[in-house]
């Protein structure tokens, strides 16, 4: 799957869907709060890949709402810090623990397709200290500019990439 994400330009998406497969579903369900966790998706999944609203809800699957969840959260952690990611994770009954496992699996794993030659990663990477090195790799991975992520806002790609 990750090295169809590759070939098709849609890497990303598709480190986070084998980061949830390979792990446990970050979305946390209590019992006295189904009503407002299913809310709380369907307002993910309300969201375009691009971050536009969505007025079509027939192209939203388990894997997309995967992620835009892990894409939000992502954003969020990048730009505004762990606090403010832990505040998305608690509106939207996500476990903030496992989307950080998510985030290093999505490293390792794309670090994994680098090490086999299929996609570069920048020279200076490596050479950073440890959370530093996170958000650089997780940037890059996240770079819709790059090749391998070119088509990687494209809902129907990653559906197609992903059956």
């Amino acid at each position: 799957m990750m090295l169809y994400g590759a070939i098709f330009g849609c890497l990303s998406p598709i480190l986070s869907v084998a980061a949830f497969l390979s792990y446990k579903s970050p979305f946390l369900s209590p019992k006295d709060e189904k009503q407002n966790v299913e809310k709380a998706k369907a307002t993910l999944l309300n969201e375009n890949l691009d971050g536009s609203s969505s007025v079509t809800d027939n192209k939203q699957s388990d894997h997309l709402l995967m992620v835009i969840a892990y894409d939000k959260w992502s954003r969020i952690l990048l730009q505004n810090g762990d606090k403010s990611a832990r505040q998305f994770c608690h509106s939207f009954y996500l476990n903030s623990t496992v989307m950080h496992m998510i985030r290093d699996m999505r490293l390792q794993f794309g670090t994994l397709l680098a090490d086999i030659g299929l996609i570069d990663l920048p020279k200076d990477t490596l050479r950073h200290k440890v959370g530093s090195r996170k958000n650089n790799l997780e940037s890059w991975f996240s770079n819709m500019s790059l090749p391998f992520n070119a088509y990687a806002r494209c809902t129907s790609v990653i559906k197609v990439t992903l059956a």
